[in-house]
């Protein structure tokens, strides 16, 4: 684990954390904590619950025990929305994933939906914009990519706002 206090000069503060070394996760500070949510586990392709981590300094890490089953993800987004962590999309062992989950505290989480509208791939990204969650997706087709925007005051009704493609 690094820390910096400018992005330009680095200090390892963690040789090893306590969690298995993984790729492709999420990471967010969220109620004064660091935390770090899913991701491609070394040497484990298992489709399995979903493993959470907070820590306060970036040194020691607690694991945190979910109060629902999220099935596993990399490649997905976590997104600070209305005073809520946001856990949208992302990527499993078998398919793009659409569903949307929230919470207040980070161990009580709720589904918000289980199949949103937009069509979610590894190069989507996901944040908050003029109070709305906001998802950008791209996808190709006949050579050519599609780029969608899509919005939501609530993260389960969805508004597709612009479509472009770009060859």
């Amino acid at each position: 684990v690094w820390r910096s206090k400018d992005g330009l000069h680095w200090i390892c503060v963690q040789r090893k954390a306590m969690f298995p070394q993984r790729q492709k996760h999420a990471t967010i500070e969220f109620q004064g904590k660091l935390w770090v949510l899913g991701g491609e586990i070394a040497g484990n392709e298992s489709d399995r619950g979903l493993d959470c981590y907070n820590s306060t300094d970036g040194i020691h890490w607690s694991k945190v025990k979910l109060n629902r089953d999220i099935p596993h993800r990399f490649n997905h987004r976590l997104v600070l929305f209305k005073g809520k962590l946001w856990l949208i999309g992302g990527v499993s062992v078998c398919d793009y994933r659409k569903d949307i989950w929230y919470t207040s505290d980070g161990r009580n989480w709720h589904e918000a939906t289980n199949e949103a509208d937009f069509n979610w791939n590894s190069t989507s990204e996901a944040f908050t914009f003029n109070e709305k969650l906001t998802v950008l997706t791209t996808s190709g087709r006949d050579g050519a990519e599609a780029c969608e925007t899509w919005v939501s005051p609530d993260g389960v009704s969805w508004t597709r706002i612009s479509q472009a493609t770009l060859s």
